[in-house]
């Protein structure tokens, strides 16, 4: 049973899944299991409603691995180039699950690309973790707008002047930087410009303690290509690794 992983119905951010090992354990309530497959972790942000969808881009996602938490979700990237095929495999699937569920506004397509094949791991059906990586180009109806509109009118898409959602060509990364043991950070210590959801202390001027396992901080950065976005955000991690004296890579989490 190796090849199964064990999920919680309601888990998020991939910290509930386990690999299957027990063969004689019982089936736990809110759980379910699926077989697990290798290849590239990819997901399609979409607008739902009337049964139609509108997809605002694809995306590319990676895990930060510890033993105890072998797919705890590490980051991602947007604006990935995928062959037309694996495009027309996810968006069928997209439209198959709206029309299946009712889905309206912004949901999430999560799934596996294997030998040209995409399989779907899961739909989200809720602002997902890539919802940050896009801006639409009209200030006048940026993406939110257009969740609450198709969220609360689902012929909403009907009226929209094109299959995609008119979203900027940008790629941005983001990588979730996590505490690898428990650590102190300097109340005054200076946040680059390029990391956001920094901790803050409760109380002002003191210094910020952080437990084995915690989120510390989210590292950005956005490029032409999604490639590019990849290696800057790369380098970035380094460079908040080293002034936090943490010493590790974006793929090397894997080795704890």
């Amino acid at each position: 049973l190796a090849d199964y992983l064990q999920k919680f119905s309601g888990g998020c951010g991939g910290t509930h899944i386990k690999i299957v090992t027990d063969t004689v354990s019982r089936f736990e309530s809110n759980r379910y299991y699926q077989e697990k497959i290798d290849g590239q972790p990819v997901s399609l942000l979409f607008l739902a409603g009337a049964d139609k969808i509108a997809p605002v881009g694809f995306n590319e996602q990676w895990i930060s691995p510890t033993t105890r938490m072998p797919f705890r979700y590490g980051g991602a990237v947007s604006q990935i180039k995928l062959y037309l095929s694996l495009q027309q495999q996810m968006i069928k699937a997209a439209e198959i699950l709206t029309q299946q569920f009712n889905l309206v506004g912004l949901n999430s397509l999560d799934g596996i690309v294997q030998d040209d094949i995409f399989y779907v791991l899961e739909i989200n059906p809720r602002l997902s973790a890539s919802f940050d990586l896009y801006a639409t180009h009209s200030v006048e109806r940026n993406l939110m707008d257009l969740h609450i509109q198709a969220s609360l009118d689902d012929k909403a898409l009907l009226t929209m002047d094109s299959k995609f959602v008119p979203v900027t060509p940008i790629s941005k990364a983001c990588v979730v930087i996590y505490a690898i043991e428990e650590m102190v950070i300097s109340a005054t210590f200076a946040w680059p410009d390029w990391v956001v959801d920094c901790p803050y202390s409760q109380q002002k001027n003191n210094d910020i303690r952080l437990l084995a396992g915690q989120p510390i901080c989210s590292v950005v950065a956005q490029a032409d290509d999604a490639d590019v976005a990849k290696k800057i955000v790369d380098t970035r991690v380094e460079i908040i690794n080293n002034l936090l004296k943490i010493g590790l890579k974006r793929d090397e989490y894997a080795s704890l």
